[in-house]
């Protein structure tokens, strides 16, 4: 059996080792943003690593839990996972829940969105 099919086997069993081996990669890109992206780093420390199966890949809650979906993080690049976090980490500190009130959700995460983006690049 090749090595690339039976990493895929691994992946759609889930499963402990699944939710051990993202909580893992999310831990390396955390320390990651730490040496590179000190800014970004503090701010992803914050979060509150939460896996879940009923979430399309992440979701971000008011009190810093970030609800995760395992196999989304291992099949993400590490680059792209150090990205998302980063993103994330911004749309707590610039306060978006707080700020969102009585905003429609969808229309105030895009908007937030197209706010973050300039201060990423």
């Amino acid at each position: 059996m090749s090595s690339a099919f039976s990493d895929r086997r691994s992946l759609v069993a889930g499963g402990a080792a699944t939710d051990r081996q993202a909580r893992d990669k999310l831990a390396a890109a955390r320390v990651w943003l730490m040496k590179h992206k000190p800014f970004f780093g503090v701010l992803a420390r914050a979060f509150r690593l939460v896996p879940s199966n009923a979430t399309a890949a992440f979701r971000l809650l008011p009190d810093d839990s970030l609800l995760y979906l395992p196999l989304s993080i291992l099949r993400m690049s590490f680059p792209q996972l150090c990205a998302r976090l980063a993103h994330l980490s911004l749309h707590a500190a610039l306060g978006a829940f707080r700020r969102r009130q009585e905003r429609e959700e969808r229309r105030w995460n895009v908007a937030h969105d197209l706010a973050i983006e300039p201060l990423l690049d």
